[in-house]
């Protein structure tokens, strides 16, 4: 059933007589004929993606963009998807790799701001001039004009910037501290997409969520409905059939071969037509699918409808094949699809075939970047002062780019593309993109802000060892680059776990150095840091009135000095629930955390600005970079478990060392419901009295400890 060339899969010919269905008419004289048909496919699929050395496999692997890994993990119907999405050209894009369109890639902008920049730099000089010459009185109403103008041109910019930092906070991929990328919900999914996004976090579980693979998978085989003068409720009907085509197959896959539900979705699609759905619409408007539906034909009727857009469908793109005009043959696609992924059998095409689709798809998909790169540029983001003008020359560009797309190889394609576009937009996100020299800056830059923002000190501190501490062999940024190239990139995991996996790969095994094993462990350690860090800050804003600590933080006092042996049965006691008790390794996790957390390049910066004299200046940054080296030296090759108390106080996050003994009072403590008097715990703990006593003063004063004055 499954080959390749006429070629089997396997060795085991199967003869299968079942025909498929067209219609649920005849599903009663085929029930069994489904059953066995199914088990036919998985045992067939199964015993394929199992079989050692397969080199057809790793084939499947590269043309799809998955590592091997992560097509042997797909179910049997989901495997079969996959391949026919291959055969169409179509591969797996990375969601944390890819170019998004924001509002820094107004062009005209960035010019006009240089421009701005340079006007009000030679002003400057002018006015030096002009006063070293002691002339400033004279000519005073043309020296006024010139400041009012300046002055406007300062409040122009000042406006035009607010707006700018406004549009970026909310039209930006951000990432969280958990290390997930979020598109704004407009740009993240479009079903005339291309390829597929591969999305770390999203689940295949949840058939609302367009993000995940075995979601767009689907939408990429079912295609979509366009012609350029579709009206928003065209639109709306044709993305409800996808919807409904895509939400049987995202159902669990125990029901996908059930003979009542196969039967229940073609009487539905059959009867499904512009009356059923609007009596739909109105009778449930509070229908989440209906809602979704309707806000994205909101967010991109304009879009589909812009020239730009109608030229390369028209142009490129073949209907029937690509995209759909007729709503009547867009179902019938669609039910034709229904019966290839159920019932037909799969082949694998020729390579020249899959690659040439694919190399057309990834033109198109350049071409369509940049087409939203106007739209969202000159009729979204409103930063352009003079919209239709820079419009106009834009699409006159990309006119050209079309016809040279249709007309000339992919090599001349590709060097117009370079003399015309933006660098940043060659960052599909496909790691075996067949486009001449794959662009990555947008790729590295994304992964690494996402480190920075996930686990700052843990990759600042990495970081600066790579760069300056002459141990590693490898460059930073070639070290950057191989994980984006790893299989490790697509891990379900989150970011900063596979990055550490990554890590333990290239330094941590038997052939790496004592150095670079023991960067490996002292990563891993300030990961763990900082994600105590994360969960106990979490913990301290989300929870802090309900579970009492803020009652009672206002409620302690601060000792001013040591309690005294009479002032002992004056106070209760009680932990603060912000703290956690945790032993590690290394015994100089804190001060490097403290040295790492800040931002070295801003104090770099800084030394800089207040040290004019040059040879000072680079003799007190070495100074500090060989201080920072042996710290993490010591820390290194001296390891020695050490406990600390990690948490939260006052809005700030605290690493305190602290004697082992503590460990066992600690808990015995935390074994309390409410607070208990002072000198009782003290009396309790003869043996660990003065560890108690010789610490309470520094404990209280980090919030650790509350203590409240007995009535």
């Amino acid at each position: 059933m499954f080959f390749v060339n006429k070629i089997k899969f396997n060795n085991v010919i199967i003869n299968n007589s079942f025909k498929g269905i067209n219609n649920y008419k005849d599903l009663k004289q085929n029930t069994v004929d489904i059953y066995k048909l199914q088990r036919q496919q998985d045992d067939e699929i199964n015993q394929f993606k199992t079989t050692p050395n397969n080199a057809l496999l790793s084939k499947i692997s590269k043309n799809l963009n998955l590592p091997v890994d992560n097509v042997v993990s797909l179910s049997p119907i989901r495997f079969k998807i996959s391949t026919m999405i291959m055969n169409q050209g179509v591969s797996v894009y990375h969601h944390e790799l890819r170019k998004v369109i924001t509002p820094h890639d107004d062009y005209e902008r960035a010019k006009r701001r240089e421009l701005v920049e340079k006007i009000e730099a030679e002003q400057m000089k002018k006015d030096m001039k002009s006063n070293e010459k002691g002339d400033g009185n004279k000519g005073g109403g043309k020296k006024l004009m010139s400041m009012e103008k300046e002055f406007e041109l300062v409040r122009e910019q000042e406006r035009e910037q607010s707006h700018f930092n406004q549009l970026l906070e909310s039209q930006s991929p951000q990432w969280n501290a958990i290390g997930q990328l979020q598109i704004p919900k407009e740009d993240a999914f479009y079903y005339d997409d291309l390829f597929v996004g591969f999305c770390p976090y999203s689940s295949d579980g949840n058939k609302d969520d367009p993000m995940s693979l075995l979601y767009q998978m689907l939408t990429r085989l079912s295609k979509f409905y366009w012609h350029k003068n579709q009206t928003k409720y065209e639109m709306f009907f044709t993305l409800k059939l996808n919807q409904m085509f895509i939400n049987y197959f995202m159902q669990d896959e125990t029901l996908i071969y059930n003979p009542q539900e196969i039967s229940k979705f073609i009487e539905l699609f059959e009867n499904c037509n512009d009356q059923s759905v609007l009596n739909e619409l109105i009778q449930h408007p509070e229908s989440v699918e209906n809602q979704e539906i309707v806000n994205y034909v909101k967010m991109n009727f304009g879009r589909l409808s812009s020239e730009n857009y109608s030229v390369i469908f028209e142009t490129l793109f073949r209907d029937g094949k690509d995209y759909f005009s007729s709503v009547e043959s867009y179902k019938q696609h669609l039910l034709s699809l229904f019966n290839e992924i159920l019932f037909s059998a799969t082949a694998m095409l020729p390579e020249t075939i899959i690659n040439k689709e694919k190399e057309l798809k990834e033109k198109w998909d350049l071409l369509l970047l940049e087409a939203n790169r106007q739209f969202k540029v000159y009729s979204c983001f409103g930063t352009s002062p003079e919209p239709e003008k820079s419009l106009a020359t834009d699409q006159r560009k990309l006119l050209h780019l079309v016809k040279t797309c249709q007309k000339k190889s992919t090599l001349d394609f590709i060097q117009e593309c370079k003399r015309n576009l933006h660098q940043s937009l060659f960052s599909n996100g496909l790691m075996n993109s067949s486009l001449t020299n794959r662009e990555l800056s947008v790729s590295i830059k994304q992964i690494t802000d996402g480190l920075q923002t996930s686990i700052s000190t843990s990759y600042t501190m990495l970081e600066f060892v790579f760069q300056n501490s002459g141990e590693i062999s490898l460059k930073w940024d070639d070290f950057i680059v191989g994980f984006i190239n790893s299989p490790m990139i697509f891990s379900s995991q989150p970011l900063a776990e596979r990055f550490m996996q990554y890590l333990k790969s290239r330094l941590g095994g038997d052939g790496n150095s004592t150095y670079e094993q023991g960067i490996v462990k002292l990563f891993q350690e300030m990961v763990q840091l900082e994600h105590t860090l994360f969960k106990l800050q979490q913990s301290y804003n989300d929870d802090y009135i309900i579970n009492g600590d803020k009652l009672l933080q206002e409620l302690s006092i601060e000792l001013q000095e040591e309690l005294q042996e009479e002032d002992y049965k004056k106070f209760l006691v009680y932990p603060s629930s912000n703290y956690k008790m945790v032993q590690l390794d290394c015994h100089l996790l804190a001060p490097l955390h403290k040295s790492f957390s800040q931002d070295l390049d801003v104090e770099q910066q800084e030394m800089e600005i207040y040290i004019r004299n040059k040879k000072i200046y680079e003799r007190e940054l070495k100074t500090r970079n060989e201080k920072l080296v042996k710290l993490v030296s010591d820390a290194v090759s001296t390891q020695q478990k050490t406990c600390y108390f990690i948490g939260v106080f006052e809005d700030q996050a605290y690493t305190v060392e602290i004697s082992e003994n503590w460990m066992d009072i600690w808990y015995k403590l935390k074994a309390h419901p409410s607070p208990i008097p002072l000198l009782e715990f003290l009396n309790s703990n003869l043996t660990s009295q003065d560890t108690i006593k010789n610490t309470l003063f520094d404990l209280n004063k980090f919030g650790i400890l509350y203590l409240l004055h007995r009535v």
